[in-house]
């Protein structure tokens, strides 16, 4: 234990003296058979000390390596100053290498964190053709099916069946440049832009060839087909708006030409080109308002005021719009009496909701003969409240069903009943924003059922 206490150097020191005292002692005091005694002594004692100097060092070795694998271990403070100050550093190294990990983990963490969160697709590759890293939305752009494939101990090349992807990344490596390409996928035919740049270049000094020790590169995947889908979109919009403006404008011309030719000084004559202008010019008028609403519909920058009102109340409404037009075009139109029974409240924008009814009555109106029928009702359901608009008219055809809530699609554009062809697709939109959908059944010659569901309310309302 007197030992323990004292720092290296008099441990040595100490030993030293005590073999030259004993040594002299021996040889000018005590016979040859006890020096050589003391002599053994004194060796072993010598022995001891630097056994145990040397069994300190070697704990302090292996509580090293066991930090190495345990970064939060802490070595004992244990021996001499001088093994105590080695055993404090490398505790205070420790620490800090345990606090810089920490930090970089978060770092880390943070980082993968925004580069899942990022919509295009990242993908890091290194010179042996592995994925250093993917984010989710390019394993999904790609298809990679993470069940059949361990990603990370795969080529790129076989974890995608697109040539034209894998020739680019091939080519980045070698030339060590960025790329652009842009082209489809084999398997979705998903359209996307492919941006390749050098992440970590680092030149083999040692041969002086210029060889490079170490490459990887990122990719970065775009998907473009909902950016293409709009593009085509637009151009059919301007399209058909052009389209649908140029015919209303001709009709202008040509009557206001008409005058301009002398047609003027004819009272009969300017009245009926007059009321053409008229017609046309309200036409026009008609086609930019609707426009406009759905221009702000699609953008959302729209707002609705919503209340809670009786379903019957909102159909009855229409019924009664609509009674003397359907009587006038020689159409009955019927108000189911069962729609009286529905006293859950729904809520609704009722000038937008209005809007969509008018819209539906009025196609049923222009799409029924005279001596027809249309049929409106609202009927309860577990959820939902579903609107229904029957006509006993000429029906739609199955191929231009899927087609009847896009912009400008007119089912016959051969017959000249008014509307501009974004009836439909603003009255879509509408009862989309109140949370509800739309869906339709016709059968030609047959008749047509739209069918408006709203999500109601449990609140109740007794009709008297």
């Amino acid at each position: 234990m007197f030992l323990e206490k004292l720092n290296l150097k008099w441990r040595i020191l100490l030993s030293s003296f005590s073999v030259l005292f004993l040594i002299t002692f021996s040889f000018l005091f005590i016979n040859n058979f006890v020096g050589i005694f003391f002599v053994l002594l004194t060796f072993l004692s010598t022995l001891f000390i630097a056994y145990k100097a040397v069994d300190d060092f070697k704990k302090i070795g292996e509580d090293i390596l066991i930090t190495e694998k345990k970064p939060d271990y802490r070595i004992v403070d244990r021996g001499p100053k001088e093994i105590y100050n080695v055993t404090r550093a490398v505790n205070n190294l420790s620490d800090q290498l345990s606090k810089q990990f920490i930090i970089e983990k978060q770092q880390s963490k943070k980082l993968n964190a925004i580069l899942d969160g990022i919509q295009e697709g990242i993908i890091v590759i290194n010179q042996d053709n592995f994925l250093d890293y993917i984010n989710p939305v390019a394993i999904k752009i790609l298809g990679i099916d993470q069940e059949r494939f361990d990603i990370f101990s795969n080529p790129i090349s076989t974890l995608n069946n697109n040539p034209e992807l894998n020739e680019i990344i091939e080519k980045t490596f070698l030339t060590g440049k960025p790329m652009t390409s842009e082209f489809d996928l084999v398997d979705s035919g998903t359209s996307i832009l492919v941006s390749t740049s050098v992440l970590f270049n680092c030149i083999n000094d040692v041969d002086n060839e210029g060889i490079f020790s170490k490459r990887e590169i990122i990719v970065l995947l775009s998907d473009l087909t909902a950016l293409k889908r709009l593009n085509i979109t637009r151009r059919e919009f301007i399209s058909n708006a052009s389209h649908e403006l140029r015919t209303p404008i001709a009709a202008i011309k040509s009557s206001a030409e008409t005058l301009q030719m002398g047609a003027i000084s004819d009272q009969n004559f300017s009245r009926k080109f007059l009321k053409l202008i008229f017609n046309d010019a309200q036409r026009l008028e008609d086609l930019v308002t609707e426009l406009m609403e759905l221009t702000r519909l699609e953008s959302g920058d729209i707002e609705l005021n919503l209340i809670k009102i009786s379903p019957f109340h909102i159909i009855n409404n229409s019924f009664d719009r609509f009674f003397q037009i359907c009587s006038n075009n020689k159409i009955e139109l019927y108000l189911d009496p069962n729609s009286k029974n529905v006293n859950s409240l729904v809520n609704v924008d009722t000038d937008k909701f209005d809007q969509v009814l008018a819209n539906m009555i009025n196609n049923a109106i222009n799409w029924t003969d005279e001596g027809g029928e249309i049929v409106l009702s609202c009927i309860e359901k577990e959820k939902t409240i579903e609107f229904k608009i029957l006509d006993n008219g000429s029906g739609i055809s199955q191929e231009s069903l899927p087609h009847i809530f896009e912009r400008f699609f007119k089912i016959d554009s051969s017959r000249s009943e008014p509307g501009t062809g974004l009836g439909l697709s603003i009255s879509n939109h509408i009862v989309g924003l109140h949370g509800g959908e739309i869906t339709v059944k016709s059968q030609e010659n047959i008749g047509t059922e739209f069918t408006i569901t709203l999500t109601k309310f449990s609140d109740k309302l007794t009709f008297s």
